[in-house]
């Protein structure tokens, strides 16, 4: 056996990654599809990782409609895990009656942390589907040396779609500002409220104006309630040259029902926010799933 040219000692071809993946490969093929699927999952995410799509579906005999939604799951799976809950809500407010989607995502990193939340509303007569879409996000940074001292910018945008008359949509922007400031937490004992103060600038406001915020977020019973939500207090001067107090609050309570799955809602109270003057109140029932 040892003059045999296609003899190899075993020890010789286990040194590297590929020569196991061939002898699996040689003496084991009706596992191999099996094999490199398994391979495929649990492989780090490189540059060899649409090689392996590619193959994968070559050997199973995907369709080409099939080819998309299995490339679309892996584009979109990822971004969905960043994400840290999707809100589903039902707003059965006076004159509402229609389904609202909160996508919120909060990632702490080295310099501070990013924030965002996106609400659509699924209101469009005929279809409902979705007629008001907003977003807001925020990046934080913390400062070096000042205890909890921090900065930070946002920027809130959205565009409302109305039918007209004619049978036509007409688009119309909503509640598109800039801010800037200053953060801290503000420690109350039984809870700790993260305070904005933050310089405004609001389209069609007049003048910048100043804004407080505080958000807040308590796990309570071992996790198993969660009470969060904030408080936003601002001046607005209109077109008309008239001062605005504008209040807005969304404190949310949320039952976690059985592992990433909770049970809850919110309610939505303002004053003179957009679209409407005056007060509001929009109460919700809605699940949350935690990513």
């Amino acid at each position: 056996m040892d003059n045999c040219p296609f003899f190899v000692p075993i020890e010789a071809t286990l040194s590297t990654k590929s020569n196991i993946i061939y002898f699996f490969a040689l003496y084991c093929k009706k596992y191999l599809v099996k094999f490199i699927i398994t391979f495929s999952l649990f492989y780090p995410f490189t540059k060899f990782f649409n090689y392996y799509c590619k193959l994968i579906l070559t050997l199973t005999g995907i369709e080409k409609k099939m080819k998309k939604i299995f490339y679309f799951i892996c584009l979109v799976l990822p971004t969905m895990l960043c994400a840290q809950n999707l809100q589903v809500h039902y707003d059965f407010g006076r004159d509402r009656d229609y389904v609202t989607t909160t996508l919120e995502m909060f990632k702490p990193d080295e310099f501070g942390a990013f924030f965002f939340f996106v609400d659509m509303d699924y209101d469009m007569p005929g279809n409902k589907s979705m007629s008001t879409g907003y977003w807001e996000i925020a990046r934080y940074i913390a400062i070096p040396g000042l205890a909890n001292l921090g900065v930070t910018v946002q920027y809130n945008d959205g565009i409302m779609a109305l039918p007209m008359e004619t049978g036509e949509l007409a688009a119309f922007p909503l509640g598109q500002a800039w801010l800037g400031g200053v953060t801290w937490p503000l420690d109350l004992g039984i809870i700790t409220l993260n305070t904005e103060l933050l310089y405004r600038q609001a389209r069609g406001s007049a003048a910048p104006d100043m804004q407080f915020t505080f958000v807040w977020t308590e796990n309570l019973f071992t996790e198993k309630l969660l009470f969060t939500g904030y408080f936003d207090y601002w001046t607005q001067v209109n077109s008309s040259g008239k001062k605005l107090h504008v209040f807005q609050m969304e404190p949310q309570l949320w039952y976690r029902l059985a592992g990433h799955l909770s049970l809850g809602g919110e309610v939505e109270i303002s004053k003179n926010f957009i679209p409407r003057d005056g007060w509001q109140f929009m109460p919700t029932l809605g699940m949350k799933w935690d990513f």
